[in-house]
């Protein structure tokens, strides 16, 4: 399983410019939105979720870098976004973080969200692409980066990219 399962070029986003963690939830849940990957009657419970757990803990797993999730009790595919914040956002624990991947998965499929946490947090804690995808701007490349990153670590060949 790999972070591009979750997220596509589409879902990349180098221009948001949410000041919390509420502003740039609402964002990328508008966007699921907007390109059909989440209904808009789940907007709300999306954003509790999202909310919930960062209130609870925060979702910071590396300098810069955090992995905000939730689960909802609605029945969705597990759906990524990935958010390049240059300001850097302010989560309350800590220096801001300017790279953000946001998860949201079914409430009844524990071992899909825990294994795209796992998938995510591979790439993530990953210091060197961290950086190099911080100073990029176009969502394409940053996505193929990524994918070449992942196939790498797992000894695949460009042959076997997708392109989003």
């Amino acid at each position: 399983m790999y972070l591009t399962d979750f997220i596509s070029a589409d879902s990349i986003h180098t221009q948001l410019r949410g000041a919390s963690p509420i502003h740039l939830f609402e964002e990328v849940v508008d966007r699921w939105i907007e390109s059909d990957r989440l209904l808009a009657s789940y907007r709300e419970p999306a954003l509790v979720a999202l909310l919930k757990k960062e209130a609870a803990k925060t979702t910071r797993i590396a300098p810069g870098v955090a992995l905000p999730h939730g689960r909802i009790s609605h029945p969705i595919p597990s759906t990524g976004a990935l958010v390049l914040n240059r300001e850097g956002l302010d989560l309350g624990q800590g220096p801001p973080v300017q790279v953000v991947v946001v998860l949201l998965s079914p409430q009844d499929d524990s071992e899909m969200h825990l294994s795209a946490l796992s998938a995510i947090s591979r790439v993530l804690g990953n210091a060197d692409l961290i950086q190099e995808i911080r100073r990029m701007t176009d969502p394409r490349a940053v996505f193929r980066h990524i994918q070449e990153y992942e196939l790498d670590l797992d000894g695949g060949s460009d042959s076997e990219l997708v392109t989003s």
